[in-house]
C-alpha cells in the first residue's frame, strides 16, 4: 500500500510539472530537418560523439546565419526529434502568418526544455525565451482572455529540490506569460490570472521523521508559492505562519524569500503588483 502511494505521488507531481492547461507547443513541431518559411530557413543537424547524439538548430535568412541554438543531447538518434525541434504555430493571432518556435534540451537529466518564440512580421523578433525566466519543461499556450492572442505557460523551477525537498516533493507550478504589444514581448502575469493560479490550497502533508525528503516543507510551498506569485503575498505568508510546523520556521521563511527574490519571474510580478497598487 505504501509503495502504491509513493508511485501515485510521483505520477501526480510529474503531471503538475508539465503544462496541463492549454495546448502544448510540442504538437506543432515539424519532423523535417530543413524547412523554409517567409524567407527564413531552419536547419537541424544531428551529430554523434562516443555514442551520444546531439541535435543542433540554425536559423538563417538566405545564407546569413541569424542564430545557432544550444545543442540538445539524446541517448538515441531517433529521440533527437523530441529534444531538438522546431515548428510553427498561431500564437499572436488566430490565423495568418505563424510564429516560429524552437526547442532544445541541453540538460537531458532533468528535461529542462528551452524554447525560443519568434514573430516573423513585421520583422523577425524574439518574443519569448525560456532562458530569460529560468522556467522549464514543456511550453504550453492558452487563450485565457479570449482575445485571439495566446498566453504562454511554462513550469517554474526556482524551488525544484529546494533545501531538503527532492524533485518529487518540490513545489512545481506554472508561470503564465502575457504578451505586451507595446514592448513586443511576453512577461510573467500570474497576478493577472488569479482565477487560474494562486487559489489552490494543497493538502498539508503531516510531519514525518525530521521531515524526510521535505514532504512537509514541499506541501507548504505548493500552496504558498502560487499565492505569492499571483500577488497574494499577505494570504501566502499568513498560511505559512499558521501551517508550517517545524522549529526552523523563521530561518526557513528567510530562505524562501531569498530564493523568490533571486527568481526573475517573481521579481517581475512583484514589481508589476507594486506599480499597480500605487
Amino acid at each position: 500500500m505504501k509503495s502504491n502511494k509513493i508511485l501515485y505521488t510521483l505520477f501526480f507531481v510529474i503531471l503538475r510539472g508539465s503544462c496541463l492547461s492549454g495546448d502544448s507547443l510540442d504538437r506543432y513541431m515539424l519532423g523535417e530537418n530543413v524547412f523554409s518559411y517567409e524567407g527564413y530557413t531552419i536547419e537541424r543537424k544531428t551529430t554523434e560523439e562516443k555514442g551520444v547524439f546531439y541535435g543542433s538548430i540554425k536559423l538563417l535568412k538566405g545564407s546569413a546565419l541569424i542564430r545557432e541554438f544550444p545543442k540538445a543531447r539524446a541517448g538515441t538518434k531517433e529521440n533527437i526529434k523530441n529534444v531538438s525541434a522546431f515548428g510553427l504555430a498561431n500564437i499572436l493571432k488566430k490565423e495568418g502568418k505563424k510564429e516560429l518556435v524552437i526547442k532544445s534540451c541541453p540538460t537531458p537529466g532533468v528535461k529542462k526544455y528551452f524554447y525560443w518564440v519568434y514573430t516573423l512580421e513585421p520583422e523577425l523578433r524574439l518574443i519569448f525565451a525560456t532562458e530569460k525566466w529560468q522556467t522549464g519543461f514543456v511550453l504550453g499556450m492558452d487563450d485565457i482572455d479570449n482575445d485571439n492572442v495566446k498566453e504562454l505557460l511554462q513550469t517554474n523551477l526556482a524551488f525544484d529540490s529546494f533545501e531538503r525537498c527532492t524533485h518529487v516533493t518540490s513545489a512545481i507550478f506554472d508561470i503564465y506569460f502575457k504578451y505586451d504589444p507595446a514592448r513586443g514581448e511576453y512577461f510573467p502575469a500570474n497576478h493577472l490570472y488569479k482565477q487560474m493560479v494562486g487559489n489552490d490550497f494543497w493538502t498539508k502533508e503531516p510531519l514525518n521523521n525530521k521531515d524526510r525528503a521535505g514532504v512537509h516543507l514541499g506541501s507548504i510551498l505548493k500552496t504558498l508559492l502560487p499565492l505569492a506569485y499571483s500577488g497574494q503575498e499577505k494570504e501566502a505568508w499568513n498560511y505559512y505562519d499558521n501551517d508550517y510546523a517545524l522549529v526552523d520556521k523563521a530561518t526557513m521563511k528567510e530562505k524562501i524569500k531569498l530564493r523568490m527574490q533571486a527568481d526573475p519571474a517573481y521579481k517581475y510580478i512583484q514589481t508589476a503588483v507594486t506599480s499597480e497598487r500605487k
